[in-house]
């Protein structure tokens, strides 16, 4: 009877998967902001907040 060898991973192959998934999220989500999908609400709301509010000093 042969000892069965577990296949080990490949950490490069395992590397390169993770930056191609991170590139393909980063472009999706850049190509659904040119589109204007999503609107900058937060940032939006954020200069309303920092306006309405006075700067103590």
């Amino acid at each position: 009877m042969t000892p069965r060898h577990r296949r080990q991973r490949d950490p490069f192959r395992l590397l390169l998967i993770l930056v191609a998934v991170g590139v393909v999220v980063t472009l999706a989500y850049q190509v659904h902001l040119h589109h204007g999908a999503l609107d900058a609400s937060f940032a939006k709301h954020l200069r309303t907040l920092l306006a309405e509010s006075p700067i103590d000093g």
